[in-house]
C-alpha cells in the first residue's frame, strides 16, 4: 500500500492557516483532517489617542483585524506623518502588502524580541510605539523596546476563544501539526494518544509544551511551507522509511 494512501495528517490551525500545508499534502493523495484548536473572535476597539512613531504587528489576524476597521485610517490615513510599520516575520509582513500597508521593518526571526531589536534601531528612547495585537502577548516584545527606553501601547483587535476539540479515531494518523501551546494542549486532552506519535510543532515554546504533555517525539519546525514538508519529512523517514517521500 502507497505511503500517501495509507497515512493521515491531522492539522490544527484555523482553516486560512492550513490553506498551502493542507493543500499541497492533498494534492499528493495525503488525506487531511483539519481540526482548529484555536478560533478568532475579532473586537471593535477604541481608537486610540495620540501620536505613534511606530505601529508594530507581530501577527496576521492582527493585520486582518485592523484592515476593516476604522482604526487603519486612524493610523495610516494621513500620509505625510505616517508611522513606520513593523513586522514580525515576513509572513506578517507579506499579509501587510496585500493590504496596501508596506512594512519599514522586519524581523527576520518570528519572535518579539527579535521585533524589538530591530526597532530599537530605528527609533530613539521616548518615542511611541503601538502595538496591534491580540488581548494575549508574550511580553517579549515590550521588555525589548522598554530595554532601550521605547514606550509600548498595546490595542487588542481580536482575541482567541476555546472551540470544541472532537475525539478522533488514532487509525492511520501519522502526525499532528501544533502551532501554538494551547493548541496541543487542547488536542491532546481530547486525544492523549496522540502524544505517543511524532508530532510537528512551529516553534520552541510549542515544542517545549508538548515535551510537558509527555510527548518524547517532537519535530520543531518554522511557519514556512518548506520548513514544514522538511517536518513531515522527517515524520516519514521515522515511521516509514524506506516506503517514499512526500516531495
Amino acid at each position: 500500500m502507497a505511503l500517501a494512501t495509507c497515512c493521515k495528517v491531522v492539522l490544527t490551525r484555523e482553516a486560512e492557516d492550513n490553506r498551502k500545508l493542507a493543500s499541497f499534502l492533498s494534492e499528493r493523495g495525503i488525506t487531511v483532517i483539519e481540526i482548529p484548536c484555536v478560533a478568532t473572535r475579532y473586537l471593535n476597539p477604541p481608537i486610540p489617542a495620540g501620536r505613534y512613531d511606530a505601529v508594530a504587528f507581530t501577527s496576521r489576524r492582527a493585520v486582518h483585524a485592523m484592515s476593516s476597521q476604522p482604526l487603519r485610517d486612524h493610523l495610516f490615513g494621513n500620509v505625510e506623518r505616517r508611522p513606520l510599520i513593523a513586522a514580525v516575520g515576513k509572513s506578517t509582513a507579506r499579509t501587510l502588502a496585500d493590504c496596501n500597508l508596506a512594512a519599514d521593518i522586519i524581523s527576520d526571526s518570528p519572535k518579539g524580541a527579535s521585533l524589538g531589536l530591530e526597532i530599537s534601531r530605528r527609533l530613539e528612547a521616548g518615542t511611541r510605539v503601538l502595538l496591534v495585537c491580540g488581548t494575549q502577548t508574550t511580553g517579549t516584545l515590550r521588555e525589548a523596546l522598554e530595554r532601550k527606553g521605547i514606550l509600548l501601547d498595546e490595542i487588542p483587535v481580536y482575541e482567541n476563544f476555546d472551540p470544541v476539540i472532537p475525539v478522533i479515531s488514532s487509525d492511520e494518523i501519522a502526525t499532528v501539526f501544533f502551532a501554538s501551546p494551547s493548541a496541543a494542549r487542547r488536542f491532546c486532552k481530547s486525544n492523549p494518544w496522540a502524544l505517543q506519535l511524532p508530532l510537528c510543532a512551529i516553534g520552541e515554546t510549542t515544542h517545549r509544551e508538548l515535551e510537558c504533555l509527555g510527548a518524547t517525539n517532537v519535530i520543531e519546525t518554522g511557519i514556512g511551507l518548506k520548513d514544514q514538508l522538511n517536518a513531515i519529512e522527517k515524520v516519514w523517514q521515522s515511521c516509514f522509511h524506506p516506503r517514499g517521500n512526500i516531495t
